[in-house]
């Protein structure tokens, strides 16, 4: 998996790779890591090697933008452009259930993405 991982990263594949794409808390993160062409070595997921002009003027932009209405419109125009580009094949994640036993205390629900500190604070009351 690391190999596989390493040669991704430089464009060296045959195919389609895609998985968590997921950013941080800031439209920033997603868009970045993922279509900036600063993003393409070890440093990000753009595994495609997207090297375009205009969504790195685009995304550098909206990075500056204070008034949220004028940086919420020009993320709009982001999206539009990537999605006609189509720079990765959509896909969808199917809906998530949790069963929890009643003696479980403490647990939330939480996204389908899991990390290790969301079961923290679970205890089972017996």
């Amino acid at each position: 998996m690391t190999e596989y991982i390493s040669l991704i990263n430089v464009g060296k594949y045959e195919g389609a790779s895609f998985g968590a794409c997921t950013g941080g808390l800031d439209p920033t993160d997603h868009l970045t890591q993922n279509y900036h062409s600063n993003s393409i070595l070890q440093s990000g997921r753009n595994n495609s090697n997207i090297r375009d002009s205009p969504p790195d003027k685009m995304i550098e932009e909206q990075d500056r933008i204070l008034d949220p209405k004028k940086r919420i419109q020009l993320l709009k125009e982001i999206q539009l452009y990537l999605a006609d580009k189509i720079y990765y094949a959509p896909d969808t994640v199917g809906n998530s259930y949790e069963l929890v036993s009643p003696k479980v205390r403490d647990y939330k629900p939480h996204s389908q993405w899991i990390r290790a500190d969301s079961f923290r604070y679970v205890w089972i009351d017996e």
